[in-house]
């Protein structure tokens, strides 16, 4: 009996470990997660001076405004505040003696120390304009057709113009006349309205002489009547803009 050999098998030998080298990772700075602590610190600080910031009144309000444009003006021209200079004022550039930019500074510096010497004055509005300010007087302070204020706004007209002398020489002042809608046609005698154009730039006339009999300079004064196109009020509006003073 012919015996068949079995084919021989070779016997597998158990399979390696193939050792790989893994890819690099990039080292883990220490600490690279601190800037969310600090970030979480920023917006803490933030909430909670727009928390105290409207929980003020208003003329606080604008002297925080002030005392943060100054400081980051101050770190923008890389500059000091001057010596002796107000704390609400705007810090720019230090100009050399004579410098025209120096006095434009001191104008601006003084139109923002006005303003907040106008903050206590009731009912009074005062915004910021392209060029200055403008203060809104109040509503109907003259009787219909009337040229000159009502007697019982003589003392709140007596201290606006207090404030705004002391700083005559450093402002100039545009008076803006109003009416309100009500035709006014007041014929004869020595003087003739028209309309309320003529009764407005009358108004605004008025109030420039009595400045001037105060001691403003005629110079740095002007008039203007809007009659009810600009506040449809028996009223008036001062624009304030600053002129630059020589620096010596």
């Amino acid at each position: 009996m012919n015996s068949v050999a079995a084919p021989l098998r070779s016997k597998a030998k158990p399979g390696l470990p193939r050792l790989g080298r893994e890819a690099e990772r990039p080292p883990v700075e220490e600490g690279g997660e601190s800037w969310a602590v600090s970030y979480a610190d920023f917006l803490m600080v933030l909430l909670s001076f727009f928390i105290l910031f409207f929980s003020t009144d208003a003329p606080k309000k604008q002297t925080i405004i002030q005392q943060v444009v100054a400081s980051v003006g101050a770190k923008g021209s890389g500059g000091l505040p001057a010596k002796g200079a107000s704390d609400v004022a705007p810090a720019g550039p230090v100009a050399a003696p004579g410098d025209a930019s120096a006095g434009a500074s001191r104008a601006f510096r003084s139109l923002a120390t006005l303003r907040t010497s106008l903050g206590d004055l009731a009912n009074l509005d005062v915004e910021p304009a392209k060029q200055g300010l403008v203060v809104h007087l109040p509503e109907d302070i003259y009787d219909l057709g009337r040229l000159d204020p009502r007697r019982d706004q003589a003392k709140a007209l007596g201290e606006l113009l207090e404030r705004l002398g002391a700083f005559r020489d450093r402002i100039g002042i545009t008076v803006v006349g109003h009416s309100d809608r009500a035709p006014v046609a007041a014929k004869g005698g020595r003087l003739a309205i028209r309309d309320n154009f003529d009764l407005s730039s009358l108004r605004a006339t008025r109030f420039l002489q009595l400045m001037v009999k105060r001691g403003f300079a005629p110079e740095r004064l002007a008039a203007k009547g809007t009659a009810e196109f600009g506040r449809n009020s028996r009223t008036l509006s001062l624009v304030l803009e600053p002129v630059e003073v020589e620096v010596p």
